[in-house]
């Protein structure tokens, strides 16, 4: 019987016992080879992790207390940019007072920061804006000089803006909201609890100029989700801490009505998951704080006059 030849020059008998070796020998050998490599390498059938990100060391020590409006702004700025800060334990009024602390800050107020290349910055009048990179000059308000300085060691995190422009109405919205948001509530709290001899004229004047800020920020953001670009700046997180620092004395139910973009863009920033637990809970007031004049004293009532022992006569 002749072999059949196939297209190939194969014949079918040929290819048959080609097979039938393969069987035999070929796929035991592969198995052996197989089984080597296995044992000769090391692996995982797990998916390959993800390298962790190396901790970055802390950019400073920040000196403040967990409510302080001001020290919030800053650990939120830190939070968003994914800096590290050293908060050491701090007592107000007792540690601000002592020898190593007025060494460091002569003015001995918080929020106040020493930087990792001992740069120290204390709330006062400086101006700062510090480690940015492409434009030159931000001037800030004295309460934020701190706050600048943390956002500017991050620049790739577009806090202090993308351009000069940018840089200039973050500023803008800084210093309104600091000059007639932030400082008018301290007044208007410090004229109603006593601490500041009260004036209703005064009173009424600082309300008027708050109301008219909150009016300007409540405009603008009846077109936008934040005040400078598309994305979370400084001014946002600046504002936002203005904003809830009025909302339990000043900023009450009426205003809050009135003022719906404002509230929706406090409740924004409050809820972002870096700067939650920073910002804590916010305390609403249904009525806006005012000053109760302290109750007159009463006028001594004079003692009773000594009676007069008449003599009697002999």
């Amino acid at each position: 019987m002749y072999a059949i030849t196939s297209l190939y020059g194969w014949s079918l008998s040929g290819a048959s016992l080609l097979a039938s070796n393969l069987i035999r020998h070929g796929i035991p050998l592969l198995l052996r080879l197989v089984v080597l490599k296995i044992t000769t390498t090391s692996f995982s059938l797990s998916p390959p992790s993800t390298p962790r990100k190396a901790k970055m060391a802390p950019i400073g020590s920040l000196w403040t207390d967990p409510v302080h409006p001001v020290g919030k702004v800053i650990r939120a700025v830190a939070a968003f940019a994914d800096l590290e800060l050293e908060i050491p334990a701090y007592e107000h009024y007792v540690d601000n007072k002592k020898p190593a602390f007025l060494s460091k800050f002569p003015h001995g107020q918080i929020p106040a920061f020493e930087g990792a290349n001992s740069l120290r910055v204390f709330e006062g009048i400086s101006i700062a804006r510090y480690g940015q990179s492409s434009f030159s000059t931000f001037n800030i308000p004295e309460l934020n000089a701190i706050a600048a300085l943390v956002a500017g060691l991050a620049p790739d995190s577009g806090l202090l803006g993308t351009s000069p422009q940018e840089a200039a109405l973050i500023d803008q919205w800084i210093h309104l909201a600091d000059s007639e948001v932030y400082i008018l509530t301290k007044w208007i709290r410090g004229l109603c609890l006593g601490i500041i001899p009260y004036s209703r004229p005064t009173h009424t004047l600082f309300t008027e100029r708050q109301n008219r800020a909150l009016n300007t920020l409540e405009q603008h953001l009846a077109t936008r989700t934040f005040f400078v670009g598309e994305r979370i700046t400084l001014a946002d997180i600046y504002i936002a801490g203005a904003i809830q620092k009025a909302t339990d004395s000043t900023f009450d139910a009426a205003l809050r009505a009135a003022h719906p973009n404002l509230v929706r863009h406090l409740k924004t920033l409050l809820n972002q998951p870096k700067l939650k637990d920073i910002f804590g809970e916010t305390a609403y007031v249904m009525k806006a704080i005012q000053f109760t004049p302290p109750a007159k004293e009463k006028a001594p009532v004079p003692p009773p006059a000594p009676k007069v022992e008449k003599k009697l006569k002999e």
